[in-house]
């Protein structure tokens, strides 16, 4: 039986061909009941989600929250204001829509850090090139002082399993891979495993592209994929994320 806490006991150069089998596996199998995704729009660019839903063969589906006036809340009145404002909505998504994984992309990885520092859920997240921003519960002026808070919200309530996709161009790279390993927190992300060091339930893929490389259509199995592994290393454990709703 697979097991993410066993993860420090096997041979790094066996972690991909592990992880590749289980993919594979839940690729040929459909599962009873499907998962709940639910994709948080908080200031981000339409996306079609049905075509990253196409790949789970009925495993999971993807329900879309759009924070509406988000994007215009936070350029007049800053971040905080646009969590203060869509509280109420984000709450009772939750309490409606029961979701067993949090996918957020870009600036949303901010709204994902609030809910957990809320205590509001500290499951499984799928985040998409995810870019920190400065909020009450996140400091800091700078890229990395704010990178910093955000993986030390994550860890502190023990958030995860975390499935993180960037893309591969410079820029990032160089604000999101490597910020997130400057912490120091979670460690490196192992090349031949694609773990973080020391947050064993983090997993960092990149795929070809710049930071829009979620909305190519090459790209959505990749997304799918991500939604796999993050569903099975959580186990859907869910209502112990819940308890405080």
């Amino acid at each position: 039986i697979w097991s993410p806490f066993l993860c420090s006991e096997i041979p790094q150069h066996m972690m991909k061909i592990l992880l590749m089998v289980v993919v594979l596996v839940m690729l040929s199998t459909c599962c009873t009941n499907a998962h709940k995704i639910l994709a948080i729009q908080s200031a981000n660019a339409h996306y079609d989600w049905s075509l990253a839903e196409a790949y789970s063969k009925g495993r999971w589906s993807i329900e879309e929250l759009e924070l509406e006036g988000f994007g215009e809340t936070m350029s007049s009145q800053g971040f905080q204001a646009a969590l203060d404002e869509t509280e109420s909505t984000l709450i009772n998504a939750l309490k409606t829509i029961e979701p067993d994984i949090i996918l957020v992309s870009s600036k949303g990885i901010g709204v994902l850090t609030f809910l957990v520092n809320k205590r509001l859920w500290s499951g499984p997240a799928v985040l998409l090139s995810p870019i920190p921003n400065k909020c009450d519960h996140i400091h800091g002026e700078t890229w990395e002082s704010q990178w910093q808070s955000t993986v030390e919200v994550l860890t502190h309530h023990n958030a995860g399993p975390l499935a993180i996709g960037v893309g591969s161009s410079l820029d990032e790279q160089m604000f999101i891979t490597e910020m997130m390993e400057g912490t120091v927190i979670c460690g490196n992300v192992s090349l031949a495993t694609n773990l973080f060091e020391l947050c064993p339930l983090w997993f960092l893929y990149t795929f070809p592209g710049d930071h829009f490389w979620k909305n190519h259509l090459d790209n959505a199995k990749g997304i799918a994929l991500l939604v796999d592994i993050v569903a099975h290393l959580g186990k859907l454990e869910t209502s112990r994320h819940r308890e405080q709703l």
